[in-house]
């Protein structure tokens, strides 16, 4: 995994200005999540992994202290989506967890919002496939998540 800096601490942490202070940056025992199994660690777990122990992805693990509330259109997200979902398949031999990373977000937030159309072209396609069984198709797909949409 990326490594997590000592500049990353929350703007409440003592350790933000002082390296000596003790770091008070978990929030209800969490100091970050990996981004893509969505599994929480403390600052304890987290300080020599390389590697999430559920998933297997390198990528800098999410900062709970970083979560802000964004106001954004459902068009214009899916718009940023499908072009995150498309450089991740581009360039999916250099950067293999970017994909995983882009379709657990997504994820995430369409489970938020189960009315909404999905926010992959992949995902898309997974709901066409799904009820389309003997329509073939090429490329990406990733499985549409039947557990929290509702049919």
């Amino acid at each position: 995994m990326d490594e997590i800096n000592e500049t990353d601490h929350i703007e409440e942490c003592p350790q933000k200005n002082d390296a000596q202070a003790e770091c008070k940056c978990e929030i209800n025992g969490v100091f970050c999540i990996c981004v893509v199994c969505r599994r929480s660690y403390s600052k304890v777990e987290v300080k020599d992994m390389d590697v999430c122990p559920d998933c297997g992805v390198g990528i800098k693990p999410i900062l709970p202290s970083d979560g802000a509330n964004v106001r954004i259109n459902w068009a214009e997200l899916r718009a940023l989506s499908s072009w995150a979902e498309a450089y991740a398949l581009a360039y999916q031999g250099q950067y293999p967890d970017m994909l995983r990373a882009v379709y657990a977000i997504t994820n995430e937030l369409e489970q938020q919002f189960p009315l909404k159309p999905p926010l992959t072209v992949g995902r898309e396609i997974g709901i066409m496939k799904e009820l389309n069984p003997l329509m073939p198709i090429h490329g990406q797909i990733e499985p549409v998540m039947p557990k929290w949409r509702l049919q």
